[in-house]
């Protein structure tokens, strides 16, 4: 019976990255079966994007586990702490420990935005759900921020279609902000 279970996780594994490689993405960005929260991370001073998926259960975990931390750690440390993640771990070849720690400061990061709240509220936890992170550099305040945005879209978009999002998401903020690029 083991055999026939690990053939059939072997099995799953093959399909899932054979669709995600269909849609243009690495194969490692996807590690469980599980829906969950579809992270896309894009540095636009690098324009490195990176693809994380943390399944439910973790999103569950990392829920409670800031519930009991709140108050030891602000929300502005959870930025930081991500924005240098951002900064230097987004390029192709590192760790599955550091992808892993990118997607847990995402989480964090994400738990303490509306955005999130909405998406918490509205979500299908059966289907995996995309949450945009973006980081770039704002003149007025002379220091980089945090954009977040959610997908409207349940799945994994293309690797176009999220480049197709995060300009529109950059456009908003061009027409609604211009002063931070400016």
């Amino acid at each position: 019976m083991a055999e026939i279970i690990e053939f059939s996780k072997v099995k799953l594994a093959r399909e899932v990255g054979d669709k995600l490689k269909e849609l243009g993405w690495s194969a490692s960005a996807i590690r469980s079966d599980e829906a969950g929260i579809v992270f896309y991370l894009y540095d636009v001073d690098s324009r490195q994007l990176k693809l994380i998926q943390l399944p439910n259960s973790a999103v569950e975990l990392v829920e409670k586990q800031r519930q009991v931390d709140s108050d030891q750690i602000t929300h502005a440390t959870i930025c930081g702490d991500l924005g240098v993640r951002m900064g230097r771990d987004l390029g192709e070849g590192v760790s599955d420990q550091v992808d892993n720690e990118l997607a847990y400061s995402a989480m964090l990061y994400a738990l303490g935005t509306k955005v999130y709240d909405h998406l918490k509220r509205t979500r299908d936890r059966k289907v995996n759900v995309g949450f945009f992170i973006l980081r770039y550099f704002d003149k007025s305040l002379n220091d980089w921020v945090l954009r977040p945005a959610a997908t409207p879209m349940p799945g994994i978009l293309g690797p176009k279609e999220a480049y197709e999002a995060i300009n529109h998401i950059l456009s908003i903020d061009h027409a609604q902000h211009p002063e931070r690029f400016n």
